[in-house]
């Protein structure tokens, strides 16, 4: 008897990272098949990483929002079948940024990461801070100033699914 069962796919298209995120899994073997799209052709060219740490210790460029210069407001959902959304972003000198997750119906919450080595990974001492407010309360990070890249990570608490509003503040600031 075949018992192999279909758990999850995705297909961003063009050469975007691709990410697919798993609430709890039962233990056992699970296979990642990598497909080009039909339509492509030429060869293809790419990196696998797998990871088991709830929220992902990965890091896909799911939304690059590039240089911060102005406010920015994203929508997104976090669920069973896509536990962790990331957003891309850098800020200048003599800029900062606040963060805000909000509309929520579940639980969800955010951390702001640094990748330090650039390998694309949350290693020991990237993430920089934390919200985990319960409920649907709204997360938020403050005076995020110093120059530089970051992921900010909007993840699933627990099972539960909910839509979700970004914000990110834009402002300036006296010193570089």
């Amino acid at each position: 008897m075949n018992s192999d069962q279909f758990v999850a796919s995705s297909a961003r298209g063009s050469n975007n990272d691709d990410s697919i995120n798993l609430a709890d899994r039962s233990a056992g073997t699970y296979f990642a098949q990598v497909s080009r799209y039909s339509t492509s052709s030429g060869n293809v060219t790419y990196d696998l990483a797998l990871s088991t740490a709830n929220p992902s210790n990965l890091l896909p460029r799911e939304v690059n929002l590039g240089n911060l210069s102005h406010d920015v407001t994203q929508t997104g959902r976090v669920d069973n079948n896509d536990t962790s959304d990331v957003y891309a972003f850098s800020i200048g000198s003599f800029e900062g940024v606040n963060i805000r997750l909000s509309g929520l119906s579940a639980d969800a919450d955010i951390r702001l990461i640094r990748d330090r080595n650039g390998d694309r990974n949350v290693d020991s001492g990237d993430e920089i801070v934390r919200s985990a407010r319960g409920g649907t309360n709204s997360d938020t990070l403050f005076g995020i100033d110093d120059a530089g890249s970051y992921y900010l990570q909007v993840y699933q608490f627990g099972n539960a699914s909910t839509n979700y509003n970004l914000t990110f503040d834009h402002f300036t600031t006296p010193y570089a």
